[in-house]
């Protein structure tokens, strides 16, 4: 079943000022969703956004503000809803992780070589099984066949980046500990999943007390004054012990392994693919067929004014063929049949003695 969400907007006008006439009052009853309009949705979000923490559910009223600058900008359609704004921002980020997905930044390769003018660039019957597994199980990748996503760096500023080091603090929850992603974090989301978007906390103080950076060590209990600095594993010599052990192979990796398997032979197959179709291509011998002309036959032809008629009928790789197979069989078959197909005169005495088969 195809995907419902698209590309996430439904037309383009190909720039940021005001139309004709100017920007538009609201009308009917559906809001209409331009390229121009994402662009302006998630410029008006981000500074919101800072307020959310790690998620992206804009309190109630950051919602209508960013709602009174997209309808002040309207191109066509109803007033855009705030309640419509939030499922924007829900619906675009699902097709950002489903892109990135088919791109290969999850660190999961997904078997393709993604393009960004042709998506994930499906030609080969090997691309097609490819494809038809990751639609049926994520079907929101399903625009990007042969189309790239032309707001994927738009919706990736509304990305956080990753935090670095071994060990960070989270601001939205105070969370301590190793900066290590579930096996699950790569995934795009499935049609009944819900992306970030909607899993963070509700409106009111709850968002702003979320967004504090500082940890109240008497809610995270106390901590240990003679626990040691963690050493960075890029650092730390040869004679210093690791830290940590070393971490247990998980269902995660097995995962990626095959993933990756599974790229190299795709990879494989379409190079033999290639190779294949290049040995199977019947040979040309229009070359070899004019060297035969001018060699055997101009001087004749020329007498006839038939040359220049005869060497393009070369350049066509059938008559090409039947010219050289006439000359296998000797000189009189390959003239009957320039004689036939330039009208050359079959009472003409020869102009040159035929070629003979001498015997011992």
């Amino acid at each position: 079943m195809p995907s419902k969400l698209g590309v996430g907007y439904s037309r383009r006008a190909g720039t940021f000022g005001p139309p004709e006439g100017g920007f538009r009052a609201p009308t009917g009853r559906n809001a209409e969703w331009w390229y121009e309009d994402i662009v302006a949705l998630v410029d008006a979000a981000l500074p919101e956004l800072a307020a959310a923490g790690e998620g992206h559910k804009l309190k109630a009223a950051a919602k209508k503000r960013v709602a009174a600058v997209l309808n002040a900008r309207l191109r066509g359609g109803a007033a855009k809803s705030e309640k419509g704004v939030q499922q924007k921002l829900t619906d675009v980020l699902k097709i950002y992780h489903s892109v990135a997905f088919l791109k290969g930044l999850d660190q999961q390769g997904s078997g393709l070589h993604w393009d960004d003018a042709f998506g994930a660039n499906v030609r080969s019957p090997a691309d097609e099984n490819v494809w038809d597994g990751i639609v049926s199980k994520h079907p929101y990748c399903e625009p990007f066949r042969n189309v790239g996503w032309d707001l994927f760096d738009v919706v990736a500023k509304m990305r956080p980046s990753k935090a670095k080091g071994d060990y960070v603090v989270r601001a939205a929850t105070g969370e301590i500990g190793a900066n290590r992603v579930g096996p699950s974090s790569g995934d795009p989301p499935s049609r009944d999943s819900t992306p970030d978007a909607t899993t963070s906390a509700e409106d009111g103080d709850g968002g702003a007390a979320a967004s504090q950076t500082v940890v109240d060590s008497s809610t995270q209990g106390t901590v240990p004054p003679a626990t040691p600095a963690p050493v960075s594993r890029k650092r730390s010599s040869s004679s210093v012990p690791a830290s940590t052990a070393k971490r247990a192979r998980t269902a995660a990796d097995s995962l990626t392994a095959l993933g990756d398997r599974v790229g190299e032979f795709t990879e494989a197959f379409r190079e033999a693919n290639v190779a294949m179709t290049e040995a199977l291509k019947p040979v040309d011998g229009s070359r070899e067929a004019l060297k035969v002309l001018v060699h055997k036959d101009k001087a004749w032809l020329d007498r006839h004014g038939k040359f220049h008629a005869a060497a393009h009928r070369m350049n066509d790789p059938a008559e090409a063929k039947l010219y050289l197979n006439m000359d296998h069989i000797g000189s009189s078959p390959r003239k009957t049949s320039l004689k036939f197909d330039l009208n050359i005169s079959d009472t003409e005495p020869e102009d040159e003695p035929e070629d003979e088969l001498l015997f011992d």
